[in-house]
């Protein structure tokens, strides 16, 4: 029960210098090195990923669940660890930084509540594993005719996170309402757009103050977001005040908490680990509401995408390119001889320029949206992630570069359908049409040399994989 102890139990909970689990041992190492006591008599540890269920594919959450039983001293607690983000080991597509997409998705803008749902189901059965173990405990004990002092001791819960998990376990807290204390460590606050997603109730009251329709969700993201913050924390205020907040004035996240929609509840003890350094609230100050407002359009816009198809289909959805179906007009092409057989290729000419026609038009919407995603991306990633400001760097510098590789991509398109709409293929002698499908070939290379180098710059803004430092002093 002190915030050293919490402290090193979070920062325990990323795997530690060898990347393994929390154990038992760990939390009684903890324990009695923090308090000299003897820790109590039972421990036992649930981590998520033995959970079938609780991690689901796509969400990325990992957590803990630390058990305290002693039935002479009347404990009967459990604590909940959320994680905070990190990367995975390797450099595949299913290594890629899933929290950092949840942080803008789930928490900036409220529209994927994935790794809630993980964490909600990972307590669920937990909990129900731990009754039914306190179950059993208790009837061994009467049969061996032990008198127990304390019988039947309720189960305190408390839950601990950082970062990302901060947000979490706030999260989990307010909507079910079952933890006696959450304590909060540089945390990732919760934001009221998240909120009325995941919380039908809280949704409802937003329905009603602001005279919004059930099926015009995205209007809450015009509620002036002073007013949004202030109905929001009054109505969480008695469910948010046994959350306790440890925070360093330095933190990323500290400073984002003014940002539009998030969440101040409970209480809040403020750290001071570096004299010398300057907080970021000022910077973070700069960004207009109008701009934070036309990012969350863009993130509100691609979110079915990046839960039905991940990463992938997030990408897809905003260039309309299907790698599959690009792969297969390929194919189609290496397998057609021009010389041997123009008809064939006519047909593949026109079944090409159908689908490249659909890909200019996602094209020219997300080229129109680049512009304002370089502009505030840089200080949304400075907050939501570990990055350095050279990795920072270099996702813009690819971002500048995917504004160019789409105006070339549109061009060669635009270029394509001139030309294959100038007098119909078919009506051309044999000479003139195998003339023209050679040069119409020549586009369709360009166009997909150009379409790969920008799933390049895609592949070069995916942050690279390392796992996350953490302590107290910083994120």
């Amino acid at each position: 029960d002190t915030d050293i102890i919490r402290a090193r139990i979070a920062e325990r909970e990323y795997g530690g210098k060898k990347q393994v689990p929390i154990t038992e041992e760990d939390i009684r190492k903890i324990y009695i090195e923090e308090t000299g006591n003897k820790p109590p008599a039972k421990i036992k540890v649930y981590h998520s990923d033995d959970y079938k269920g609780s991690k689901s594919a796509d969400s990325g959450f990992d957590g803990t669940i630390i058990h305290f039983f002693d039935s002479e001293k009347g404990i009967n607690q459990s604590y909940t660890i959320t994680r905070g983000s990190e990367h995975k080991e390797g450099n595949s597509y299913e290594d890629r930084p899933l929290d950092w997409i949840y942080n803008a998705m789930g928490v900036f803008s409220g529209v994927n509540e994935s790794q809630f749902d993980s964490a909600l189901q990972f307590e669920i059965l937990v909990s129900d594993e731990i009754d039914k173990n306190l179950e059993y405990e208790y009837k061994l004990l009467n049969a061996k005719g032990v008198d127990l002092p304390n019988k039947e001791i309720p189960l305190k819960k408390i839950g601990i996170g950082h970062s990302l998990g901060g947000n979490l376990i706030q999260m989990l807290a307010i909507i079910n309402g079952d933890f006696e204390n959450v304590y909060a460590i540089n945390d990732a606050p919760p934001s009221a757009y998240q909120l009325a997603t995941i919380d039908s109730e809280f949704r409802g009251s937003l329905y009603t103050k602001y005279n919004i329709k059930e099926s015009d969700f995205n209007k809450i993201y015009t509620i002036p977001p002073a007013e949004l913050k202030a109905f929001a924390e009054n109505y969480y205020k008695e469910k948010g005040k046994n959350i306790h907040h440890l925070t360093n004035e330095e933190d990323m996240l500290f400073a984002a908490s003014d940002l539009r929609g998030f969440l101040n509840l409970g209480s809040r003890t403020i750290l001071d680990s570096d004299a010398d350094f300057v907080s970021i609230r000022d910077r973070i100050g700069n960004l207009s509401d109008e701009d934070l407002y036309e990012m969350q359009k863009f993130l509100v816009k691609y979110a079915p995408a990046y839960k039905a198809g991940g990463y992938n289909g997030l990408i897809k959805a905003m260039t309309g390119v299907d790698l599959v179906l690009l792969q297969e007009l390929k194919d189609t092409w290496t397998n057609i001889s021009i010389t041997d057989n123009p008809v064939g290729a006519a047909e593949a000419v026109w079944e090409t320029v159908k689908k490249f026609d659909e890909i200019a038009v996602n094209l020219k919407d997300f080229a129109l949206q680049l512009p304002q995603v370089i502009k505030n991306l840089p200080v949304l990633l400075s907050i939501f992630t570990d990055l350095t400001s050279g990795e920072i760097d270099l996702i813009v510098d690819e971002l500048k570069g995917m504004e160019q590789d789409v105006k070339e991509i549109q061009s060669l398109i635009a270029s394509l359908a001139d030309l294959t709409a100038m007098d119909g293929l078919l009506t051309l002698n044999p000479i003139e049409l195998v003339q023209k499908l050679f040069t119409i070939k020549d586009y369709f290379e360009a166009i997909d040399a150009k379409i790969n180098q920008l799933f390049g710059r895609f592949d070069t803004t995916r942050p690279s994989s390392r796992r996350q430092s953490w302590n107290l002093a910083r994120r």
